[in-house]
């Protein structure tokens, strides 16, 4: 029987992010074609009560690793998470949303839980009983299907593939996964954020001109020649 695992992580504000939820919705639907087991494990910031709001999913364990040291994004503590959590779980197949904290920290945690990985995965069936992936290659222009025989085999799904998922909160009473982190793992912090406004805008709607330069224009032309002086000119 195949043990399939959600390793999900919270946001800023304890809660999952939708990438999480869309996640869980995938890692369900795996475990009930291969008539697996399910397990959910959280990492960051209020965990466990995160497990709680999906404490419905069906899973039958749920596993944590909260505190302040994983409360902020940082490769060392994720990393040093994540795989105490892959290992507890006794995974064969990890799913986990393909943000861009599990994208850093993910390939670094399934090296050390000696399993193979995959990113940008658009999706998983396991029909059959046999698990196969998705994903675009050659600059998303072929979609290709591809399995692995190595386990554990954890796999970053994309955004926007998969409905959250949705149902009743509950007691999930996940199990507090310990995770020794040393005084080094911790020497990064996140001091702040720099985003734009809001209400910025790239494109004005009421311009009668968009122009958008590429690198083409710096490249020889049909006649085989280079003409950036005379773009330059019409640009200008």
């Amino acid at each position: 029987m195949s043990k399939i695992l959600a390793l999900l992580h919270t946001q800023a504000d304890g809660a999952l992010p939708k990438a999480a939820l869309e996640t869980v919705t995938a890692a369900a639907a795996l475990s009930k074609h291969l008539g697996g087991t399910l397990s959910v494990a959280v990492l960051g910031a209020d965990a466990a009560a995160a497990a709680d709001a999906v404490a419905g999913c069906g899973a039958a364990a749920f596993l944590a690793v909260g505190g302040d040291a994983v409360a902020q994004p940082r490769y060392a503590t994720d990393a040093a998470a994540a795989t105490a959590l892959i290992q507890a779980s006794g995974a064969e197949i990890v799913l986990a949303p393909g943000t861009s904290r599990f994208a850093r920290a993910l390939p670094g945690a399934a090296h050390r839980a000696g399993a193979q990985i995959d990113t940008h995965v658009v999706a998983v069936s396991g029909e059959g009983g046999k698990v196969a992936a998705q994903r675009w290659f050659y600059r998303q222009r072929i979609l290709g299907s591809f399995s692995r025989a190595a386990r554990p085999w954890v796999l970053l799904v994309d955004g926007g593939v998969y409905a959250p998922w949705q149902g009743a909160a509950g007691a999930a009473n996940a199990q507090a996964v310990a995770v020794a982190f040393s005084a080094d793992d911790q020497r990064t912090t996140v001091t702040g954020v720099q985003a734009p406004a809001a209400d910025a805008q790239t494109i004005r709607p009421d311009a009668q001109v968009l122009f958008v330069a590429g690198a083409g224009w710096t490249k020889k032309q049909k006649d085989g020649q280079y003409h950036i002086g005379e773009a330059g000119a019409l640009i200008q």
